[in-house]
């Protein structure tokens, strides 16, 4: 069970995670990155977090066919990791993972000031939580099973800086 205390956006779920409401100074949605002539030709980097190496694989597969540098990781603290390393232009984001959930993982991937204007989508199992995806900054929640149609889409709507709100999708079907 998620609980949501509507006054200052506080999340609180089962796994006893808490996720106060990003305050105003920190961009979650409008922001992007100013890109340099350096940064303008260089291919869009995103970040693939799943703990199924079968999906990992697959949409890292599907991103390589449409000119993307992708990283990918099995944990959120190595995705976490490798984010500040890259800093990727999108996530893709499983909420199940071994080590914390997709919307922590989120969270604080939106609470460091150099990731902030990153697109994320949110790709999981899991039933979307539209109040979740909202309090931590998410842009995109595809549900599995998924088509590949579909992701590709929505990666290269978000890739293209579409400015919709967070929005519950379910592909499966």
């Amino acid at each position: 069970m998620t609980l949501v205390a509507r006054r200052g956006l506080v999340l609180v779920n089962t796994a006893g995670y808490r996720y106060p409401a990003l305050d105003a100074s920190t961009p979650v949605r409008s922001a992007r990155r100013r890109r340099t002539s350096a940064s303008m030709n260089r291919l869009p980097v995103v970040l693939v977090v799943d703990d199924d190496d079968y999906v990992r694989l697959a949409v890292q597969a599907m991103l390589r066919g449409i000119r993307c540098e992708v990283v990918t990781a099995a944990t959120g603290g190595a995705g976490l990791e490798l984010a500040r390393i890259h800093h990727p232009d999108l996530a893709i984001l499983d909420v199940g993972l071994p080590d914390t959930d997709g919307y922590q993982l989120a969270y604080e991937l939106r609470s460091e000031e150099e990731l902030a204007g990153m697109r994320i989508v949110f790709l999981t199992a899991h039933l979307p939580d539209a109040t979740a995806v909202e309090v931590v900054g998410g842009n995109l929640f595809l549900g599995k099973p998924f088509r590949m149609q579909t992701l590709l889409e929505a990666v290269r709507s978000q890739l293209a800086g579409s400015t919709a709100g967070p929005t519950a999708t379910s592909s499966a079907g």
